[in-house]
């Protein structure tokens, strides 16, 4: 029964992150990628605080070089994450997002760990798949170039690569749901100077839907997935956790009108594969 709960929590976690997904796109056309970072995580920084104490307790500081290494992947992952949104449509940036697990390997064998047959398999799935459904993306539904807004998404890509590596690197030091907040707090020393820079960041949403909306979807899955691991271990939870790329863009074909024909289908299923092997592996 609790195996059963865990996976349908997991389930619920991908939905979570695909529906955040969809208005990370829409707070960021209506307020900027670093204004809508900002107060998204303004608003998830007190949701996922609250969550953290009331599950995890108060928190003991994990190592500064690991903390480092997550803020700076979290500042390059969120802020990559919100421009390329910003210029392209979700179906065609999400599965480019979801390849950050190879950035994740390629950093864990840096750091002296060995890649399995299947993880290898898995991140080349992905690719194959976030490729060649960016291919396939109809110019119409680009607010930029192709160019800069998967450019955007590598540097995403790359950045939360980089803070799950990380994250990794601090082992057991903090819980599931602590971690995030820590790692966004780290993420703001590193973009002080942007925010100096551009003090209108800090002026208030005009409405609050969009950043509450994608705050509290984000908040939720991080939650919801902790929670399921409590029930079940990561090799159970994790892939089910790993389909919010092609339910993200299920959402933006039925909701967001975005046209998603059956060869786009092929190569979002094939990265989405991809993604539940890296969860399994």
């Amino acid at each position: 029964m609790s195996t059963g709960l865990a996976i349908g929590l997991a389930l619920g976690t991908s939905c979570a992150w695909a529906a955040a997904n969809v208005y990370v796109q829409r707070a960021s056309l209506a307020l900027g990628g670093l204004r809508a970072m900002w107060w998204g995580q303004v608003v998830g920084g007190a949701i996922l605080g609250t969550a953290a104490l009331a599950l995890e307790g108060v928190p003991t500081l994990p190592g500064w070089g690991p903390l480092a290494m997550a803020g700076a992947g979290s500042a390059a992952g969120y802020y990559g994450m919100m421009r390329a949104y910003a210029l392209g449509p979700v179906g065609a940036i999400t599965p480019v997002l979801a390849s950050w697990a190879v950035p994740a390997t390629l950093l864990g064998v840096l750091l002296g760990k060995t890649p399995t047959a299947l993880q290898a398999l898995a991140g080349a799935l992905v690719v194959l798949g976030a490729a060649g459904n960016g291919a396939l993306a109809r110019g119409g539904e680009w607010r930029g170039t192709r160019a800069l807004g998967f450019g955007w998404a590598a540097i995403a890509s790359l950045g939360f690569g980089t803070m799950m590596a990380g994250i990794g690197e601090m082992g057991n030091a903090v819980g599931p749901i602590t971690v995030v907040p820590l790692c966004w707090a780290a993420q703001w020393v590193v973009l002080f100077p942007a925010l100096v820079a551009t003090p209108g960041t800090f002026r208030r949403p005009p409405t609050w839907r969009d950043v509450t909306i994608m705050a509290l979807c984000e908040s939720v899955g991080f939650v919801v997935y902790a929670v399921a691991t409590t029930m079940a271990p990561p090799v159970v939870v994790s892939p089910p956790a790993s389909l919010s790329s092609p339910i993200t863009v299920a959402f933006a074909t039925l909701f967001l009108g975005e046209r998603t024909g059956a060869a786009r289908w092929f190569f979002v299923a094939v990265a989405g594969l991809g993604c539940v092997l890296l969860g399994w592996s």
